[in-house]
This record gives C-alpha cells, structure tokens and sequence, in this order.
C-alpha cells in the first residue's frame, strides 16, 4: 500500500536540504583551508546547529503523520473488510432462507399439514359467532362530529363551547334481542367553560 503524501511533507523536505547546503559550505570552507572569522563561524555554527534541529524535528513529525495515515488506512482497510464479510452473511443467509422456503413449499405432506391448520384456525374463529350470545352485542355510543362551537369570550380552549353529535354503533349481524338502553354520562353533550 502506498502512503500519500501530505503537502506538509513535500514541503518539509527542503529543510534538511536546506541544513545540508550549509553543512556543505562549511565542508568546503574547511577543506580550502579557509577559516572564516569568529563572528562568522559562529554564524555558521549556529545556522548548522538550528537546521540539523530543525531537520530532527521535521523528521519526527513526517514519521509522526506517517503513522497516523497508516492508521487510518488501516481502519479503513478493516471496515472494508468487515462490509464486505457482513454482505457475503447476508447473501449466506438468504440463500439459506430461500432454501428452506423451497423446501417448505415443495413438500406436499407439509403444504397439507399447513392447509389443516388453517383450516382449523378459520373455524376456531366462526365457533366463536356460533355461540348463543354471540347475536346480542350491545350498542356501543361513539364520539362523532362537531355540531357546534360558539365562543364564549375567554381566552384558549375554556373559550369555546363545543356541540358534539352522538353516533349509535351496531355490531354486524341481526337485530340484537336484548340491547342495552344504557346511556352513560360520558358520551353526553359536552361543554367547555371557565
């Protein structure tokens, strides 16, 4: 895998060029025999000594990035990885499940077995409406539309006197024998006031 390479680091890399160069007048001077002036040397000194730092430093944050990027290529490199392995589950795991459908939907002792419980779930549900009491469901009061609303004056909700309608609701099925008259006091007219 080939590292990227920050503009950080392309442009870090002239600053050992840099030391070099001064190391370089510095060899040179010494092999012509030239001794420069103390002023001078120490100049020279000193511009040696801050780039050789200046190059360790660098080099440590160069390696420093370096190893986060290869980190991070690494953590990509796995959740790739850990894709890839959750999409061939996935396939495994529906080609399993289409093979056990098929083999469910293909066996016709288990398609008769199937149908029979149906069946006996079907008519589990109408034993039910064949009970004796079954005919006489009570009337229920539903909760219909608004007639009415008048405003009363006041401020938010406790300003508006509502008007509802009541609405009988019947179960389905003949007429009920007993049916209830009961008319409880919750779905009457209702008003709100202060």
């Amino acid at each position: 895998m080939a590292a990227r390479v920050p503009g950080s680091l392309r442009t870090s890399r002239r600053v050992p060029q840099v030391g070099e160069v001064w190391e370089e007048i510095r060899r040179e001077l010494t092999l012509d025999g030239v001794r420069p002036i103390t002023p001078d040397e120490e100049a020279l000194s000193a511009i040696c000594r801050m780039a050789a730092d200046t190059a360790r430093r660098v080099a440590a944050e160069q390696s420093g990035i370096l190893e986060q990027q290869e980190k991070e290529d690494a953590g990509e490199e796995e959740l790739l990885y850990t894709e890839m392995k959750s999409h061939w589950k996935q396939r495994e795991l529906t080609a399993k499940s289409w093979d056990r459908y098929v083999s469910r939907t293909s066996n016709y002792d288990i398609l008769k077995e199937v149908k029979a419980q149906r069946e006996e779930d079907i008519e589990a549900s109408r034993a039910d409406a064949k009970h004796p009491d079954a005919a006489a469901h009570r009337k229920e009061h539903f909760v219909g539309q608004v007639m009415s609303v008048e405003r009363t004056g006041a401020e938010g909700p406790a300003g508006a006197k509502v008007t509802i309608a009541r609405v009988p609701i019947e179960a389905a099925g003949p007429d009920p024998v007993g049916a209830s008259t009961q008319d409880p006091e919750y779905f009457s007219t209702v008003s709100v006031t202060d």
